[in-house]
């Protein structure tokens, strides 16, 4: 009754999205991503077993009491699965995929911003300590020099928004 229309007009829209479906996933930018996909797949895949494989190690050095040397061949190291890669696109090299992992050192903390005690007790009266403790971590609000009370002023006047404050004391 009510809904005829709306449901004719849905199933109109939807066999004109599936015709368009079609006509994309026959172009080659749509094979090229779809080629590019499964590469990253696969490579997720390897890196997930090489860490495994890594895991278990310690655990096997461990039950035997043996540990390899450090004289050992990196390719007697590696899994198998790295060593061999299945596919290998021209965009990918070696180097630039091990400079865009992640390092293992991990994210070095900034110390924490010198905030009076008495401002940081009324920022927490007034609901507002943990912006005022993100808002003194900003480095353009670190090197501005902005005193603690200025800043809790800033989150004042902006209702405890942060961005907004920030913008207020470095008149940005």
């Amino acid at each position: 009754e009510v809904k005829a229309p709306f449901e004719e007009r849905h199933k109109k829209e939807q066999a004109e999205f599936l015709e368009k479906q079609k006509a994309w996933q026959a172009t080659p930018e749509f094979a090229e991503i779809e080629k590019a996909q499964r590469a990253q797949e696969e490579q997720r895949k390897a890196e997930t077993e090489q860490q495994a494989a890594e895991a278990k190690e310690p655990e096997k050095e461990a039950k035997t009491g043996k540990k390899r040397s450090r004289s050992a061949p990196a390719a007697e190291r590696t899994p198998k699965a790295a060593k061999e890669p299945k596919e290998k696109t021209p965009a990918q090299s070696a180097p630039a995929a091990e400079s865009k992992r992640p390092k293992k050192g991990g994210k070095k903390e900034e110390p924490a911003p010198q905030i009076d005690a008495g401002v940081l007790a009324q920022a927490a009266k007034l609901g507002f300590e943990g912006a005022l403790k993100n808002l003194a971590a900003r480095p353009e609000v670190v090197a501005s020099g902005k005193s603690s009370e200025a800043l809790l002023a800033a989150l004042q006047t902006s209702n405890g928004l942060v961005n907004p404050a920030k913008r207020a004391l470095l008149g940005a």
